[in-house]
């Protein structure tokens, strides 16, 4: 009896740990594409998914980093000037960490679902090396995510940069 109130208390400890992650997520991270130009690449510029997440002090990075590591998620800390900030950049580990968070999340609940649906797919698929209507289309999701999210990961590069640089 009692090894079963342990593996129901750890199922709970879990199931909290990941609230209070989502909430964090919810509330402070950044989700985005990452757009450079880069000469050696076809198109002339990639794309770079990431999700980031600061705090002023390292409870909540290290929380959020233990529980990815548990869950095979790598992701970056790093010491900053006015705190902490941790970054998954792998678009496999934002997939999984955006895909056990999904239930937790409420105001990026629609952010989540183009990354995961839309997004990660995509550049799974190397839409953004194949056309650069294909590489436009995928600006196009990152944009209504920026939306979504207040404008976090603004970028001077746009759909419409993208269409007047290429003319299309």
């Amino acid at each position: 009896m009692t090894e079963l109130s342990d593996e129901i208390r750890d199922e709970i400890e879990r199931e909290i740990t990941k609230s209070y992650i989502g909430g964090l997520v919810d509330g402070r991270a950044t989700i985005t594409v990452r757009i450079s130009k880069v000469s050696s690449y076809t198109l002339g510029y990639t794309l770079q998914p990431m999700v980031k997440l600061s705090k002023t002090r390292p409870f909540s990075i290290q929380t959020v980093d233990d529980w990815a590591a548990k869950n095979g998620i790598y992701a970056e800390v790093k010491e900053t000037e006015t705190g902490y900030t941790i970054d998954i950049n792998r678009q496999r580990d934002i997939a999984r960490f955006l895909e056990q968070l999904y239930p937790y999340v409420q105001d990026k609940m629609e952010a989540f679902e183009i990354m995961l649906d839309d997004v990660l797919p995509a550049m799974d698929r190397g839409d953004h090396y194949e056309s650069k209507e294909s590489f436009v289309s995928i600006i196009e999701d990152v944009e209504r995510i920026r939306q979504l999210t207040e404008g976090k990961g603004a970028s001077k590069y746009t759909a419409e940069y993208f269409r007047d640089e290429w003319n299309l």
